[in-house]
């Protein structure tokens, strides 16, 4: 399960970079000058690594509110109180 979890993760993580270089490369089509052009590659590769890292904590996040959710309903089952897990 942890295989196909983190293969889920990496998926939306590599549809993120895809984005992201796709939205790099229209950026620097706009760029007017040599100078701006400089300017947007020198700060592409923190702008892309914090969108890789958002788009992997997003995924992390959903993943163990899942679990969460998941453990709940097994501990109110474990109580007695199935119908209350069934909501």
């Amino acid at each position: 399960m942890v295989d196909e979890i983190m293969a889920m993760l990496e998926k939306q993580q590599a549809r993120v970079v895809a984005a992201v270089e796709a939205s790099r490369d229209r950026e620097l089509e706009w760029a007017g000058d040599a100078r701006t052009r400089a300017g947007w590659i020198r700060s592409l590769p923190s702008a892309s690594n914090a969108r890789k890292r958002a788009a992997l904590l997003t995924g992390v996040n959903e993943v163990v509110r899942g679990f969460a959710g998941w453990y709940q309903d097994l501990a109110v089952v474990a109580a007695g109180a199935e119908e209350a897990a069934q909501r």
